[in-house]
Formats: C-alpha cells, sequence, structure tokens
C-alpha cells in the first residue's frame, strides 16, 4: 500500500499516524468590535496591593519623600512629600507615579480618592498624558487643602495613555524647603481607571486540521487545531474554532491580572498564547463532505460581548470516514472463460452516493486450494474502473479480490472474480477424407474431424477449420484460435462442421483442436475435397429449327470440365451418364458424354435431354440434396410431316364480286405455309401467271385481273407448300370439275368527260377563271350509273409551280358530273373510273386548258412637255407560275395611231418577283399629243401562260414653249 499511502500524502489524507508537510497562508481579520473596557484597582487595602504605577524622582535630586503603597508593608496609600531638609527645590524638581498603559489600551475615566497639599511654590497634581503630549489635569477645580476627597475625571479626547500622582515644584525662582515651612505632599488611596482596549488581537490558525484546508484533498480521523494569537492591550481572554458555525473551544487561558469584575493590571490575561486541540472529524460538528474551519481569538474586557474579537478567514476541509462500497460487477476483461495467456485485465464500476472520490485500491490473488493470498498489490487512479495486467503461478483458476479506497484513505469490502488461465494445447486431429468428388447436392460439405485429447484443465472447447485453394493453411497460425476461428464450439463430441461457400476446384481442409482455452492443437491435420459444382454441359445435335418431312437423328454430347463424364472404378462412386427423353418414348440413357436416337414420328415430338457427371451434378430438373431443384434440362421439339396439303377452288361464286378466287387447303400436320394462285389462257402451254394471294380466315384467295385481260377462257391453278416443304398442286373445284373462267366477268361502262356547256376537249380561261368539266358515266345498256366515284386528275404545264392535282366528284341520279376547276395555269384534264367489284373500270379523253396571264401597267406622269421623261412600271402575275431564270419577257408598246396598229418601244424582261420599270423621254413632239402606251407578257418557252396584255395607259405630251 506504500503508493497509495504516498498519493493520499500528497493530497493531504487526515490520517493521523501520517507526518504532513502543509504550507500556511495568510489570515484576513475578522470583524473588530468596539473596544473593550474595563476597571483598574490600586492600592485599596489588600486585595489590590498590585501596584503597576512606577514611582519617579523628578529633576535628577531628590527632595522629596516616596511612599510606594499597595503592598504588605503599606498596603494603603501611595504619596509623594516635601522632606524639608533645608535645601531649596529647583524649578522642575520633585517625585511622581505614572501609570503607564500598554500599547493598545488607553484611560478614559479616573477616580482618585485622594489628598492634595500646595506649598512654598511646590504643587501638588493628577494629571494624564494623551497622544501628542498633551497633558490633562485630571484634579481641575479640586482644593489643594490636603483634606481627602474623591476626584473624578472622564474623557476621550484625548484619552490618555499615562496618568500621574505628582509633587513638583513649579515656581523658576525655586521652591523653599526648610524645615519649619509648610509641607507639600500629595496621597492617593483608592485609584480606579476606567481602561479602554481598542486595538483587536491577531489571530493565525495552524495545526493538520487547518493545514487540510490549505492542502485540499479529503481527510478523515483525529486532527489538531492550533491558535497563535497575540495582543498589545489587556491580552488574550479567550481562544476557539468555528466548525460550520458551530463553536469549539481551543485551550484555556488564565488572566492573572483579573479579579471579580474588575483588574488590578494591565495586560490582564497573556499577551501571546498558542493553544491547541485534538478533534475527530468523524463526529459533530464535522459532517461528511464539505466543512467551513476558522479560529477566533478574544481580549480582556468585563463584559466578554464588548471584547475585541479576531478571526481568521475561513478555510474549505472536505472529510470522508466512510469507507467505499464494493467494486460493481467486478469481471475479466473481455471473454470470462480460460484463456490461453496469463494475463488478466479486470474491469468494474465504481459504487455511486461516495463522498470522497474513488483514488485506487488494492487487489490479492488468493490460492485455489487455501485461500491464501499468493500475489498483492495496490492501484491508484481518478475514479479507476480497471486493473491490470494481472499473471497467475500456473494453469488453473482462481480468485481474486479487489477493495476501492477513497480520496480520504478509507479502504473498502472486497469483490471477487474468476481468472482461468491454461496454456496446454489439446492432441492433434485429422479432418475425414470424402469418397471422390463433390457435388452441388452435397454441399454445404459435413466435414467430419477425429476425436482430440484433452491436455490441460480447460479440456477441448472445440474445433477450427480452414480451407485453402493453395494447400493446407493452418487454421489457428499463432497457436491461439480465437471464438470466430472456431468452426465447432460445442467441446469435444461435436466433430461435424459444415462448410459453405466451397468454389469448384480443389481445396484444402485443414483442421486443428481448440482447448476451452483457446491455444491450439501443435501440428494440424489435412485433407483434399475437390469440388465439382456445375452440371455438364449438353449439346443437342440433329434437331431441326422447323417442321421436316424425314426421320431425325438425334445426338446429344454432354462435357464437364472438372470431375468428367468418365466413370472411375475404384476412386469415386460416381456414374456418368447422358440421357435423351422423347415424347412417348421411354428414356434412353447411355453411361458417358454422348447419347444418340432417332425420331421418325409424324407430328410434333418433345425432346428433353441431360447429363449427370461423375461428381452427380445432374442438369434433370429435379429437386437435390439441399430442395433446390438442378438446372432444367435442355428441351427441344422435332416436327416430321411427309403428307403434301390438298388444295380444292371452291365451286361456288359471288355474282357481287366475279373476279374472286377462293381455294381450300388441307394440311394435317405442319401446316399451310404459303399457297399462290395463277392464271393461263386455257389449252395453252404457257406458264402460268401468278396472283397476290392471300390468307382470308379458313381459306385462301385472290383477284382475277379481268379489266387487263382479254376476253376468253382462262384455266386457274392453286399450288401449296406446308410447312415441313412438302407441295400439292390443286386444279379442281370440291366437286372435281375443272377450275376454269370465261372473261369478261365484269359489266364494260362508258365514261364521258368535256369543258364547259359545250363539252370541248379544249378552252381558253381567263386568269381568274374556273373552268367546269363535266361529263357522264354510263352501263352497257346506255343508263347512266349514279353514285360512281370519280377521279379529276389536273397534270399542270412545264413552268407551272402546281403539283397534279386530283380532284373527287360523285355522279347524280342519273350519271352525270360537274366539277369547278380552281384557277391556275394551264394543263391536262383527265377523268377517270376506277371500276367496281362489277363493272370494269374506264377513262375519258383528255381535256387541255389554256390559260391566260396578267400584267399590270401604269406610267408616270401622265402629262409633260417634249424633253421629259415618264417612269412606266408594271408586273407579271406569277401565280402557280414559276418565274424563268432571266426574268419573264415583256414588251412595251405604243398605238401608232396612223396604222391603228401596236408598235414595240421596248422589249425587256422582269425581276425576281415578276416586277419591271423603264423611262421613256419624249423628244420629237412638236404638237400637243395623246400617246397610248400598254404592256405584253410575251409567250415563251417554260411559261404556262397564254400571252397577256395589260390596259393601254395614255400620256398628254406638249411642245415646249406651250
Amino acid at each position: 500500500m506504500n503508493r497509495i499511502w504516498k498519493r493520499l500524502h500528497r493530497q493531504g489524507s487526515g490520517v493521523a499516524i501520517f507526518t504532513l508537510i502543509l504550507v500556511a497562508f495568510a489570515l484576513a481579520p475578522g470583524n473588530q468590535a468596539e473596544a473593550g473596557t474595563f476597571p483598574m484597582r490600586q492600592c485599596e487595602g489588600a486585595n489590590f496591593r498590585d501596584l503597576t504605577a512606577t514611582p519617579l524622582i523628578l529633576g535628577g535630586v531628590d527632595r522629596v519623600d516616596i511612599v510606594s503603597g499597595c503592598s504588605a508593608a503599606q498596603p494603603t496609600k501611595i504619596g509623594v512629600y516635601q522632606d524639608r531638609k533645608g535645601s531649596n527645590l529647583a524649578y522642575g524638581v520633585g517625585g511622581e507615579f505614572n501609570w503607564v498603559l500598554p500599547p493598545g489600551t488607553e484611560v478614559i475615566a479616573t477616580k482618585f480618592d485622594a489628598k492634595l497639599k500646595d506649598a512654598n511654590g511646590i504643587v501638588a497634581r493628577l494629571a494624564g498624558r494623551g497622544g501628542g503630549g498633551v497633558i490633562t489635569q485630571l484634579d481641575a477645580g479640586l482644593p489643594h487643602d490636603g483634606v481627602q476627597r474623591t476626584v473624578r475625571w472622564s474623557g476621550a479626547n484625548p484619552p490618555l495613555s499615562i496618568v500621574q500622582v505628582r509633587l513638583v515644584c513649579e515656581s523658576t525662582g525655586g521652591c523653599a524647603n526648610q524645615p519649619a515651612s509648610a509641607k507639600a505632599f500629595v496621597e492617593a488611596f483608592d485609584v480606579e481607571m476606567t481602561v479602554s482596549d481598542f486595538r483587536a488581537p491577531q489571530v493565525t490558525p495552524s495545526g493538520s486540521i487547518w493545514d487540510w484546508t490549505k492542502a485540499g484533498g479529503w481527510h478523515r480521523g483525529d486532527g489538531s487545531i492550533r491558535v497563535k494569537a497575540s495582543d498589545q492591550g489587556a491580552g488574550i481572554a479567550r481562544s476557539w474554532a468555528e466548525v460550520n458555525g458551530l463553536r469549539v473551544d481551543v485551550g484555556t487561558t488564565i488572566c492573572t491580572g483579573a479579579r471579580s469584575g474588575f483588574v488590578v493590571a494591565v495586560p490582564v490575561c497573556p499577551t501571546n498564547v498558542e493553544p491547541s486541540r485534538s478533534l475527530d472529524t468523524s463526529r459533530t460538528p464535522f459532517t461528511e463532505g464539505e466543512n467551513r474551519v476558522r479560529v477566533c481569538v478574544a481580549d480582556y474586557a468585563s463584559s466578554p460581548a464588548d471584547a475585541n474579537q479576531t478571526c481568521g478567514a475561513s478555510g474549505r476541509l472536505l472529510v470522508d470516514n466512510l469507507a467505499p462500497a464494493n467494486p460493481v460487477d467486478l469481471k475479466v476483461s473481455g471473454e470470462s472463460g480460460w484463456r490461453a495467456e496469463n494475463r488478466f485485465e479486470l474491469d468494474w464500476g465504481n459504487p455511486g452516493n461516495q463522498v470522497s472520490p474513488i483514488i485506487g485500491g488494492e487487489y490479492r490473488i488468493l490460492d485455489p486450494d487455501s485461500s491464501e493470498p499468493i500475489e498483492t498489490g495496490d492501484f491508484d487512479g481518478d475514479s479507476p474502473a480497471g486493473l491490470g495486467p494481472l499473471a497467475v503461478p500456473g494453469a488453473g483458476e482462481y480468485e481474486v479480490e479487489v477493495r476501492l479506497l477513497d480520496g480520504a484513505g478509507n479502504l473498502g469490502e472486497p469483490a471477487r472474480t474468476t481468472l482461468r488461465f491454461d496454456d496446454r494445447p489439446p492432441g492433434d486431429v485429422v479432418p475425414e477424407s470424402p469418397a471422390g468428388w463433390i457435388s452441388a447436392d452435397e454441399l454445404p460439405l459435413r466435414q467430419v474431424i477425429a476425436r482430440a485429447a484433452s491436455g490441460g484443465p480447460s479440456g477441448v472447447g472445440g474445433y477450427a477449420l480452414s480451407v485453402s485453394g493453395d494447400g493446407p493453411r493452418n487454421p489457428c497460425p499463432l497457436g491461439i484460435c480465437t471464438a470466430p476461428d472456431l468452426a465447432l464450439s460445442g467441446g469435444i463430441d461435436d466433430r461435424t462442421g459444415i462448410i459453405p461457400g466451397l468454389a469448384e476446384g480443389t481445396h484444402w481442409v485443414s483442421a486443428v483442436a481448440a482447448s476451452g482455452a483457446g491455444v491450439a492443437s501443435e501440428n494440424p491435420g489435412s485433407t483434399t475435397v475437390n469440388v465439382d459444382r456445375t452440371p455438364p454441359s449438353v449439346r443437342l445435335d440433329g434437331a431441326p429449327s422447323g417442321w421436316v418431312n424425314r426421320p431425325v437423328v438425334l445426338t446429344a454430347n454432354a462435357t464437364d470440365a472438372a470431375s468428367g463424364m468418365s466413370s472411375r472404378p475404384g476412386e469415386d462412386d460416381g456414374e456418368p451418364v447422358t440421357v435423351i427423353e422423347v415424347q412417348d418414348h421411354a428414356p434412353y440413357r447411355a453411361p458417358g458424354g454422348a447419347a444418340s436416337f432417332t425420331v421418325s414420328s409424324e407430328g410434333v415430338s418433345r425432346v428433353r435431354y441431360w447429363a449427370r457427371d461423375l461428381a452427380g451434378n445432374a442438369n434433370d430438373g429435379k429437386p437435390g440434396g439441399d430442395g433446390i431443384r438442378h438446372q432444367p434440362p435442355g428441351e427441344s421439339v422435332v416436327r416430321i410431316d411427309t403428307e403434301p396439303p390438298t388444295p380444292t377452288f371452291s365451286r361456288v361464286r359471288d355474282p357481287a364480286d366475279p373476279e374472286l378466287l377462293r381455294v381450300q387447303v388441307e394440311d394435317g400436320d405442319s401446316g399451310v405455309r404459303s399457297v399462290v394462285i395463277s392464271w393461263r389462257p386455257a389449252g395453252s402451254a404457257k406458264p402460268f401467271a401468278p396472283l397476290a394471294t392471300r390468307e382470308a380466315g379458313d381459306h385462301f384467295e385472290a383477284r382475277m385481273p379481268s379489266d387487263d385481260l382479254p376476253d376468253g377462257s382462262y384455266e386457274i391453278r392453286a399450288e401449296a407448300t406446308d410447312r415441313a416443304g412438302n407441295e400439292g398442286l390443286g386444279f379442281m373445284t370440291e366437286d372435281g370439275a375443272p377450275m376454269l373462267l370465261t372473261l369478261p366477268l365484269k359489266e364494260r361502262v362508258k365514261l364521258n368527260a368535256g369543258l364547259g356547256s359545250r363539252s370541248r376537249v379544249a378552252v381558253k380561261a381567263g386568269f381568274k377563271g374556273r373552268p367546269v368539266v363535266a361529263g357522264r358515266l354510263t352501263g352497257r345498256d346506255g343508263a347512266g350509273i349514279p353514285g360512281a366515284s370519280l377521279t379529276v386528275e389536273e397534270s399542270f404545264f412545264v413552268g407551272s409551280g402546281s403539283p397534279a392535282r386530283t380532284t373527287k366528284v360523285v355522279t347524280d341520279g342519273v350519271g352525270r358530273f360537274a366539277v369547278k376547276l380552281r384557277p391556275g395555269t394551264g394543263r391536262k384534264v383527265k377523268v377517270g373510273f376506277p371500276g367496281s367489284r362489277v363493272r370494269s373500270r374506264a377513262t375519258s379523253r383528255t381535256l387541255t386548258i389554256r390559260s391566260r396571264g396578267k400584267v399590270t401597267f401604269r406610267i408616270t406622269p401622265s402629262k409633260l412637255r417634249n424633253g421629259g421623261g415618264v417612269q412606266m412600271r408594271g408586273r407579271v402575275a406569277l401565280r402557280g407560275a414559276l418565274l424563268p431564270a432571266r426574268g419573264k419577257l415583256v414588251a412595251i408598246q405604243y398605238l401608232d395611231p396612223s396604222r391603228r396598229k401596236w408598235r414595240p418601244v421596248e422589249v425587256l424582261r422582269t425581276g425576281r418577283k415578276g416586277a419591271f420599270k423603264y423611262r421613256y423621254r419624249f423628244r420629237t413632239i412638236a404638237s400637243a399629243q395623246r400617246i397610248k402606251f400598254r404592256a405584253v407578257s410575251l409567250a415563251e418557252s417554260g411559261w404556262p401562260y397564254l400571252r397577256s396584255t395589260s390596259r393601254s395607259r395614255s400620256v398628254i405630251v406638249f411642245p415646249k414653249g406651250q
């Protein structure tokens, strides 16, 4: 425990048996009360024999007799007498008694029973001296006739520090001192002075308890308190300690100058004291925890309540006399079981509600047989909650107990826990070897380990396994198996471990036994495990992708990259096999990696194929050992059809659709893939011309293009092919008659069309004109065909920017139609009838529309004189037309009145937007004339309009000077 005691020593513990080095600190003085007073009495009988006045010869010459009373010889008075021995007294010669008060005290009142007699210039005086040497006459107004009187004085301005009974020559010429002369004297029978003690005492605390307050820390048990005090006045009358506000007296002061109700000397009590006292901190007034301590002294006064009192500064003392509780939940750090390392750490929780903090403790390791300590030690720290490392003498179980020590040095009761140590390894073990390859159905692997022999007191706690792909590997390479290392932790007979997640390939499984302390057996044992998790890869050859018209030979080839598809008797108990299962046939099994089977059944045959490798992996789709199904087998379908299809034409024709041809095709297995209906003239050797044939529900149909063929007889054929490639031809109807058609099949019609009311073939139209196309659709009998839909097709001339345009029109109740065309460039127009199911198609003659263009023209000004010029402007309308690359060709003409003909002025081309302009100057006008001009859009290649002329414009030209 030396280390703990040293720490307690450093913290200032209050254990009485130890010597502590403490450093004192200065104390602040306490509150000072009013000055304490007390009466001092002298010279009244034997009770007051303690005279404190000092006699004194004045002037250096003894010319007086001094009686020092208040003694055994003269108990009643003191006095100074003229001796009358013949020698006169010089000025200042005499005698006196002086009461000199010690520092810190002063006289504030006096009372004398005295006789005063003045004679021969010698004066008797009762006087006092105050601060600054001020003399106060205490006998002022008292006759000095030698008669005994009581003389009283009181005052405090200034108070007196010296009181005198005096007889002195006060004559500057000297004082007679002859035997026959009158005798001067002064006598005091009873003296009482009221003394005030105005200075508080000084106090300095010490002792171990006070030292504890300065050193800090926690303390307990007995300690001492010492009061060192001094006073310059009446002396120290009392000294005590205050603990938590409660007073504890320290020592006894004997005041020798004190009497009942008065004093006979000042100082009354000792001026320096140093009492001490031992105190038990476990008793009142001390409390557990924080305490406040200070020391106080008081000087003497008649009433203790009036005495000057001084208290030192308050000190803080922390006390704890209660031992701490046990460590809470004492345990070994980490696992509490057996350990292979002789190193133990302890953990615990510190108890709550402690007065002083936990600063350490002690521990003992006990012998398991005798429970005697085999190791002891101590520890320290701020609220320590752990200890270690500790070691035990050898393998076995040991008890360890821990006690806690608080900051005051209290040692608590012990708590116990167990230390278990075993560093002896168990016997070696070997994993059992599997019989051959391991398949996916055998995973996770159940690995059995040989039983181990115990090596130490902890026995066998379990077994550790390791799996490696590159050779044996020690499961516990450091010789210690931790809990995560153990695959089996149920004891010596828990020997079957589960090894999950083994990938394909070769693995080395190694095993060691572990003691209860985790010590591994010295030499790991190993075995080899070959894992094949993947079923064989099986390829089926010979299966056609669709229907065939022949028997099919199927071959299944299985390969396996790991265990393989070959038997290994004596090395592995596996039986590789390849299987083909054809619907409605018994499965065909072939040893090894290949199997063949021929399918010849008509129709659809479903085929499944799979294999099992040497390890036992199979892709047969069956449940495995762990309940999870194997991969599904491969599947294929064989479709065999050797019979051709049979086409037959429908005998019944639809009168509403005479061109429609229908054929029924029958095929028993694969079904019809395609049908082609074709024709040729009857009796001809020409090849058949195919028609667009489509499937329509339960039959196939095509349409005979009778509108495109000459009249006559035609034979029809149907060629059908099924999905297996079988071909069948049909020429007959369902009742066995040849399939022949005689054209025409539909009614012939006539379509007439013309332009305008006169039904012209060609017309000219204005720029904004809307030509009318009209006509009639009639049947074979000449009657009009109502409600027929016709198309009017417009094809515009070269140079037009308009695309071809089609307009729909429907005939009226008598087969007539009329449609007004939109304005535009020149064009060709045709009317067509597309035909119907019962009527043939028809087309009208071609109609031609030539459109006139448009040109605008203006001249400014309209009047001018010869020599002036005009601005001619205009524009060619471009609606629907593409402007020639160089512009539209325009001629400006004037009217020649003499010939009534238009003659050219200028030929020019327009700009990009069809506009043109031209400036013309008149030079030869000799008389006023009106001249007409116009613009002409000339015909030219690539222009889709006819020649067009603007309105004429007039200009009046005057000769100059008019």
